[in-house]
Parts: structure tokens; C-alpha cells; sequence
């Protein structure tokens, strides 16, 4: 039963792994909480990228670039994570949702 489980949780994982996966132009960035957002701004910029939208907390924020490998820079730049900027979408909280402001 427990191997049934462990494969279960695997295949849950996979499907993540694979729809959080960053492709197209935007993308979500997940940056430390504890950075001050002169860093945040400063790592998108340096990777080639624009600023879409801010959220609700600091760390996350969806940005744009037209370029190929935006995601992999930013990781090398210092991004926590670089998700689908679709996971933005279920972060929603009230009429504006967490991605409300715009940039």
C-alpha cells in the first residue's frame, strides 16, 4: 500500500513539476522574502525583463521578456524559483486578486 501511495505522490508531483514549468514570454518570480525590492527589480532588469504586475507580497511578481532563456537567467541571477506565470491566476484573493496592481 505504501508503494501505491509513494507512486501516487510521484505522479502528483510530475504533473506539477510540468504545468508549473516556465514557457512563453511571461513568467512568475519568486524571489527571497527577506531581499529588499531594489534586488528584485534589479535581478529582472538584469535578465533582460520588464516588470507585468506586483503582488500582494513582495517576493512574488509576474515579468515579461520577448527573449529566449528569460527564465534560466533569472535563475542564474538569483530567483528563488521561475514558475508559469499561470500559477498567478491561483493565487486570486477578492475582485483585484493578489496580482491586482499593475506595474
Amino acid at each position: 500500500m505504501k508503494l501505491i501511495i509513494a507512486n501516487f505522490a510521484l505522479c502528483l508531483f510530475l504533473v506539477f513539476a510540468v504545468w508549473a514549468a516556465p514557457r512563453g514570454e511571461f513568467v512568475l518570480v519568486v524571489s527571497s522574502p527577506f531581499e529588499s525590492n531594489s534586488t528584485r527589480l534589479g535581478r529582472i532588469a538584469q535578465s533582460n525583463g520588464s516588470i507585468v504586475a506586483f503582488g500582494r507580497v513582495d517576493w512574488l511578481v509576474v515579468a515579461h521578456s520577448s527573449e529566449p532563456g528569460f527564465a534560466a537567467r533569472l535563475m542564474r541571477a538569483g530567483a528563488l524559483m521561475v514558475l508559469n506565470e499561470n500559477l498567478a491566476l491561483g493565487c486570486t484573493r477578492g475582485q483585484n486578486g493578489i496580482f491586482g496592481k499593475a506595474a
